[in-house]
């Protein structure tokens, strides 16, 4: 159809069927229904303000829209197995003189799959400004989605993604892959065990410093792998409830990173370039054990433009190993607990490593933490020159060092080792109501301060200076 305001309406029974529709002009409205197997349908619409709507029920069937130009609007819903969605909204082609063709268009357009079933696969791609998808998968496991957005310096896309389970039931084994580039919004959902999600946001190739992104992942289930990646201006939020899944958040820019688990034996990575917050929280209300945190920031522009980093990670439970390593302006803050069911907060790892100028707050409540058995008398002489375990290093500059261990009623046989190098530097320790606990402090420089008290039986304290 060549034209404005036209519709066109297909509906297919059967098996093994191919049939297409184009549209020409702006304000068309095509939809199709299919109901049966192994079905091709095929949709294009080259205008503004275009709809198109797809329906299949059945298996193997593959829906296509491609819609070039702005404010085009796309929807399919599928219910079946092993179906393939593929939705295109890219700009249309116009020409200067007649002669030269040029990109135009692509912006404001909408994109809504609706998807219940097992094996299917969806992939949106838009370009340009102000886009939005919306994928939804309802009771599916096995399925794969697949969304781009490729904007410019001053617009935004949305990607919303939700993958959901019955009352009874949940969606396992999906797969989520999220491409931005602009000014983004990222926003995954999941209820179910062994998914998979990847969101990359770049704002590169925009070259807009004001731009930001925004990632969101919200998942109720175990054994999900998450990686976020993103560049410029960012905010990542991970959102679980569930043991067993593994995170990974890399950000270049002005960063903010914030990871909260209710679970149990995750692995979280923080990997931050630029000016940095970051914010890891486990909550052990029933298990929040055996978990492994690592936080990394890096700034190379700290001592010229003054930028800082700030980590901060908060567990309650057991046998957790938290290792932050920050090179600039650093602020970290460290608090292992037990939870209030377990009373732990027992045998758990810290290594700190900062250069720049440095603050480390430390407070942990439990026994054998850091413990996996060395120092001795007078903490071995200052632990000679190894400083293990529980290795806490500072380089730079003012820096400062402020460690709590212990209640009155628990925090026995935890062991700790400071370095810090340069000049001005402060140590104050705080180990009460405890048996057999061991420090290490040594200071090289000048100006240095150590101020250390312990409360206890047994207690052994070593300082080189």
């Amino acid at each position: 159809q060549d034209g404005d305001d036209n519709k066109a309406k297909m509906t297919v029974y059967g098996d093994r069927n191919e049939t297409a529709l184009s549209q020409n002009g702006d304000r068309n409205t095509a939809s199709d229904y299919v109901n049966g197997d192994d079905n091709v349908i095929g949709t294009t619409q080259d205008g503004y303000s275009n709809i198109a709507s797809s329906s299949a029920t059945g298996n193997g069937n593959a829906l296509s829209t491609s819609q070039n130009g702005n404010a085009n609007e796309s929807y399919n819903i599928v219910t079946g197995d092993g179906n393939d969605v593929t939705v295109d909204q890219e700009p249309g082609t116009a020409y200067f003189w007649g002669i030269f063709p040029y990109a135009d268009g692509g912006d404001d357009n909408l994109s809504k799959v609706n998807v219940r079933g097992d094996d299917n696969a969806v992939g949106v791609s838009q370009a340009y400004n102000d886009n939005i998808s919306e994928v939804e998968i309802d009771r599916g496991n096995r399925n794969e989605v697949d969304v781009e957005q490729l904007g410019t310096a001053n617009g935004g896309n949305d990607s919303d993604v939700r993958i959901s389970g019955g009352f009874f039931s949940r969606s396992d084994d999906n797969d989520v892959n999220v491409t931005q580039d602009g000014e983004n919004t990222s926003d995954v959902g999941i209820v179910g065990d062994d998914n998979n999600v990847d969101v990359l946001q770049d704002n590169r190739l925009t070259a807009y410093v004001g731009s930001e992104n925004v990632s969101t992942v919200d998942i109720f289930g175990s054994s999900n792998d998450v990686d976020v990646d993103q560049t410029t201006d960012n905010n990542s939020d991970v959102d679980i409830l569930g043991g067993r899944n593994d995170v990974e958040v890399t950000q270049l820019g002005t960063n903010d990173s914030d990871v909260d688990i209710l679970g149990y034996r995750n692995l979280v990575s923080v990997t931050q370039e630029g000016n940095h917050s970051s914010t890891v929280s486990i909550d052990g209300f029933l298990s929040g054990d055996d978990n492994t945190v690592t936080v990394s920031q890096g700034n190379i522009l700290s001592s010229v433009f003054g930028q800082s980093n700030d980590s901060l990670v908060d567990i309650y439970g057991d046998d957790n190993t938290v290792t932050v390593t920050q090179d600039g302006g650093n602020t970290s803050t460290v608090t292992i607990s037990g939870s209030w069911l377990s009373g732990g907060g027992d045998g758990n790892v810290l290594n700190i490593d900062q250069s720049g100028a440095n603050t480390l707050t430390a407070s942990i409540y439990g026994d054998n933490n850091n413990a996996s058995g060395a120092f001795g008398g007078d903490a071995a002489f200052a632990a000679a020159g190894s400083l293990n375990p529980g290795d806490m290093f500072q380089a730079g500059r003012g820096n400062s060092i402020s460690l709590t261990v212990g209640s009155a009623s628990e925090s026995d046989g935890n062991l700790f080792a400071f370095s810090q190098s340069g000049s001005g530097n402060t140590i104050e320790g705080s180990i009460s109501g405890g048996n057999y606990n061991q420090a290490v402090v040594t200071q090289v420089g000048a100006n240095n301060l150590t101020n250390f008290v312990q409360v206890g039986s047994f207690n052994n304290l070593g300082v080189v200076q």
